[in-house]
């Protein structure tokens, strides 16, 4: 849940294998996502605003075995709201 202006939320998940990765937010909130890492909170990867279903953000990446960090925020600075958020092994 984004409950305040300029909020953002970290998650991480541990790639355990060489694979594609489908990073994905769900809800009626329009989320910007962000891909870091391997092994780095710091390294940018990739970003996406509307390539998921409706205003849902949408990252395929093929990913080697390490920790990666997923950022979400509202696409508005000052917007609110509720999502979801699934990593799936493809």
């Amino acid at each position: 849940n984004i409950a305040a202006a300029n909020e953002s939320d970290v998650y991480s998940f541990n790639a355990t294998q060489i694979a594609t990765y489908t990073i994905v937010t769900s809800g009626s909130t329009d989320t910007f996502l962000t891909l870091n890492g391997p092994n780095n909170q710091n390294t940018f990867i990739s970003e996406d605003d509307d390539s998921g279903p409706g205003a849902n953000s949408q990252l395929v990446r093929v990913l080697t075995p390490g920790m990666y960090y997923v950022r979400i925020r509202h696409y508005n600075p000052t917007g609110t709201g509720a999502y979801g958020v699934s990593v799936r092994r493809t």
